[in-house]
């Protein structure tokens, strides 16, 4: 080969190398997605749990236009890196499970959006700025409250209302929140035997406008999730939901949720067919006591009913898809196995047969990294003997007989 050719070759293999740095730390969120948390807080993903946390800074109750905000300097330097072939700190947590050959959010959000990086690299400024009406947000992430129905160990009370009692008795009398590296102080307090907050922040969807503002300008928006709190008893929820029938843009919306299984109120399976589809991930950590500890005051007895009205609902010809979705921490390392085997043999032939699982990050204490390695050997035993378990069946019941013990007649 000539110099020349030489050259052309190496400028062609670093064009390549470039473009699979940029297809490796690429994500389709930082362009087209919005998160809010419960008390009104705006972020990047909420898969962002190192500081500073993709927290924007900037509150519901203070944004006028919902453009406004996506193309603040957080998100502006994630897409620059992003770009750049540059992995961000802040996904830390994706590039975690992709090192552990986990599915992570990062490339489930590929698959969903696959046009979405050639349309980044078209409309994205050297800056990280975008143009909104090219790219519009096609994804929201609403947490509509704190309003919840379970005080679980793993939580406390920016999530749940119920772990307002539990910090007072303990003499905590202040709730902090972290919005990028500052914290936000909210006070406790005690009115006719209840335990408020001094702040209507966690009710932001009735004292803003945010929510009008997505009705009015995000036509395009195809995925909402939706969690808590408990986004079954939220009201707010719910009438958001008939808004979107009414303003005819429910057909072409899916509908996600992260819920406890407590609650299955008939007017969310009235107004769900008229949506495009829904997928529920049951946050369920353990089977009937062990539920029970890890997810106070809930009851495995609840959870049953509403795979029981969910199935009622399925045969009446509508389509959920239905996964359970644990946190594994030091309660339930060893728990997962008879969950699998209940979803295995003991959930009707629509309810998924796969389990995502999600490591449990904090607290600490409550963390199984912190196990001794001859306990990590013990759980790692005890999973590849299920596993063998399994092969040596030749089958896996649950999935091929389409049949299980508690819904046979479905």
């Amino acid at each position: 080969l000539t110099k020349e050719e030489r050259t052309n070759i190496e400028e062609d293999l670093g064009i390549l190398k470039q473009k699979r740095k940029i297809t490796e730390s690429f994500c389709p969120l930082p362009w087209n997605h919005l998160g809010i948390k419960t008390n009104g807080g705006t972020r990047i993903c909420c898969q962002m749990i190192y500081k500073p946390f993709g927290d924007l800074g900037v509150n519901v109750k203070d944004i006028k236009d919902i453009n406004d905000v996506r193309n603040l300097p957080p998100v502006k330097l994630v897409r620059k890196q992003m770009l750049q072939g540059i992995k961000p700190k802040l996904c830390q947590l994706c590039w975690t499970e992709e090192k552990r050959d986990l599915k992570s959010k990062r490339i489930h959000q590929n698959i969903i959006y696959p046009d979405a990086l050639s349309q980044a690299k078209r409309y994205t400024n050297h800056n990280g700025e975008i143009d909104t009406d090219k790219i519009p947000l096609n994804y929201l992430d609403l947490r509509l409250g704190n309003k919840c129905n379970l005080a679980c160990r793993s939580c406390g009370p920016t999530e749940s209302n119920l772990w307002y009692k539990d910090y007072w008795t303990q003499g905590l009398r202040s709730i902090q929140v972290t919005d990028g590296l500052r914290q936000q102080e909210y006070e406790l307090k005690e009115e006719d035997g209840q335990i408020t907050i001094n702040s209507n922040d966690f009710d932001w969807p009735d004292n803003t406008t945010f929510l009008n503002q997505i009705l009015d300008s995000c036509n395009n928006i195809d995925r909402i999730y939706f969690t808590g709190g408990e986004p079954t008893i939220n009201h707010a929820h719910i009438q958001f939901l008939q808004k979107l029938v009414d303003y005819s843009k429910s057909q072409d919306i899916f509908l996600e949720y992260n819920s406890n299984g407590m609650a299955m109120p008939e007017s969310l399976l009235n107004i769900w067919p008229k949506f495009k589809g829904v997928g529920i991930g049951f946050s369920i950590d353990g089977m009937k006591e062990k539920f029970e500890y890890l997810r106070y005051p809930g009851k495995w007895d609840k959870f049953i009913r509403t795979i029981t009205k969910l199935h009622t609902y399925h045969k009446s010809g509508n389509s959920v898809q239905v996964v359970i979705a644990p946190t594994i921490s030091i309660y339930n390392c060893l728990h997962m196995l008879d969950l699998y085997n209940f979803i295995l043999y003991s959930t009707p032939p629509w309810f998924s047969k796969t389990m995502p699982i999600h490591v449990l990050e904090g607290p600490a204490y409550m963390s199984p990294k912190i196990l001794p390695n001859h306990a990590k050997l013990q759980i790692k035993t005890q999973y590849y003997d299920w596993i063998k378990k399994l092969q040596l069946k030749g089958n896996l019941p649950g999935i091929r007989s389409g049949r299980s013990n508690n819904f046979k007649n479905g």
